[in-house]
C-alpha cells in the first residue's frame, strides 16, 4: 500500500517501489523516486509492473544515503527476464563502476544469480547460486548480508545460498542508483519486467523473506479466513433458585 508519509514502510526500509508508475515512487518517507528512461506498464506480478525493452530501458532512482552498518542489508524484487543479457542488472545502486556499489544481476550469460558488494573500490567478491534464473517466467529473488558480512540468497522464499563477502557497504550517499542498468558501461540492460523491488537497512529473517514470498505470490494460502462459530452460554439452575433474573 502507498500511503503518502510512508508510515507503512517506516521500520527498516530504504526504498520500496512497487512499480506502478513510469516514474516509480518510493513508498517510504524517504522518497527516493525514479525517473523513466523508456520503461513502460504492463500487467506485472502484483497490479502494475514495469517492462523493459533491454537496450536501453531502465529507472534511475534519486541520490540516496544509506546506511547499513548497524543491521546489515536485504535487497528483493520479483522479475520475469525474457532473454539472456549479459550481467543485466536487477539492480545496481553506486557511484559509478567499481565505487560503492550494491549489485544484484545475472552473471555473465549464464542462468546464475549473483550479489556484490563494494566498500569505495573494494569489491567483497561475487556470491552466486547456479541455475536460479529462469526466463518466460515470473520469480522472487532475496538477498542478504548481516553486518558480520554473512551473505544468503534466496529464490521463491528459499534460502538456495550462503556465503561471505570480504567487504560490508559503506554508509555513503549513491548517486547512480538503478533499476534495470550497470553501472558499468559494457554490461547489457535488463529485458524483461520487474514489480515490488525493496531495499532494507536490516538483514532480514528467512522466515520473514519466505513470509513476504508467500503473501505476494498467494495470498490466499498466505492468510486463510474461516469462519468463527459462537456458541451461546449455557444457563443452568443447579442450586434451585425460584427466581432467576
Amino acid at each position: 500500500a502507498y500511503t503518502t508519509n510512508g508510515a507503512t514502510w517506516s521500520y527498516g526500509f530504504v526504498g520500496v517501489w512497487h512499480m506502478n508508475q513510469t516514474n516509480v515512487l518510493d513508498s517510504t518517507r524517504n522518497h527516493y523516486n525514479g525517473t523513466s528512461y523508456t520503461n513502460v506498464n504492463v500487467t506485472g506480478r502484483i497490479g502494475t509492473g514495469q517492462s523493459f525493452n533491454g537496450v536501453g530501458s531502465y529507472i534511475d532512482i534519486a541520490d540516496e544515503f544509506a546506511d547499513f552498518t548497524t543491521n546489515g542489508l536485504t535487497l528483493s524484487a520479483w522479475a520475469y527476464p525474457e532473454s539472456t543479457a549479459n550481467w543485466a542488472r536487477f539492480l545496481d545502486f553506486g557511484n559509478g563502476a567499481g565505487n560503492n556499489n550494491i549489485l544484484l544481476a545475472r552473471n555473465a550469460t549464464t542462468a546464475n544469480l549473483s550479489l556484490e558488494l563494494w566498500n569505495g573500490a573494494n569489491s567483497g567478491g561475487t556470491n552466486t547460486y547456479t541455475n536460479a534464473i529462469a526466463n518466460g517466467q515470473w520469480q522472487y529473488f532475496a538477498a542478504k548480508c548481516d553486518i558480520f558480512r554473512a551473505v544468503r540468497l534466496y529464490k521463491d522464499g528459499v534460502q538456495v545460498h550462503a556465503g561471505t563477502s570480504s567487504v560490508f557497504p559503506g554508509a555513503v550517499t549513491r548517486v547512480n542508483n538503478y533499476i534495470g542498468r550497470s553501472n558499468w558501461g559494457a554490461d547489457s540492460y535488463f529485458d524483461g519486467l520487474m514489480d515490488e523491488i525493496r531495499v532494507e537497512n536490516m538483514t532480514r529473517s528467512s522466515n520473514w523473506i519466505w513470509a513476504c514470498w508467500m503473501n505476494q505470490a498467494s495470498n490466499n494460502a498466505f492468510a486463510v479466513q474461516q469462519n468463527i462459530v459462537c456458541a451461546l452460554p449455557v444457563i443452568s439452575n443447579d442450586g434451585g433458585a425460584s427466581n432467576v433474573t
